[in-house]
């Protein structure tokens, strides 16, 4: 093949392979990418950003909900019931005096529990601890009142 024909060639194919003769320079790139390059480059883009997109979704599906979430009751008449938008209800009785409901929303940051009554205005903040299917936390009355209580977990 003589360097006419291989010019010739390259002329025909150009659109298919990017190449063009510049300055008697046989197949220089057209850009500065050749076709091939802009496929790999774009098919590894698609498919690191789907291994991504899996990822992410297996490590959303893998998160555990709060051991909170549910109802806590004791054989003393306190019960506690802690659901998934960060709300809570409670009743609690102290010895001597009729039973007293709370609700509001709660926050856990470790194992210290705020808990913002809205229907007394009251700010709580605790430590919690769950061993199985125990509750173990130090309630603070509206009366500034500590109370150690053990719940037992009845619902989810």
């Amino acid at each position: 093949m003589n360097k006419n024909t291989l010019r010739a060639f390259i002329n025909n194919s150009s659109p298919l392979l990017g190449l063009t003769e510049k300055n008697g320079n046989i197949g220089e790139h057209r850009g500065t990418q050749s076709f091939r390059t802009k496929i790999f480059s774009s098919s590894v883009k698609l498919c690191v950003t789907l291994w991504l997109l899996i990822l992410l979704v297996l490590l959303a599906s893998c998160a555990e909900p709060s051991p909170l979430f549910g109802t806590w009751a004791d054989n003393r008449g306190n019960t506690f019931s802690f659901f998934d938008d960060n709300t809570f209800s409670a009743r609690v009785t102290r010895a001597g005096f009729s039973a007293v409901n709370y609700e509001g929303n709660y926050t856990v940051l470790l194992n210290a529990l705020t808990l913002d009554c809205t229907n007394i205005e009251l700010r709580i903040v605790t430590e919690w601890d769950i061993r199985g299917n125990i509750l173990y936390l130090n309630w603070i009355s509206s009366e500034s009142e500590a109370m150690s209580l053990t719940l037992f977990k009845i619902s989810n």
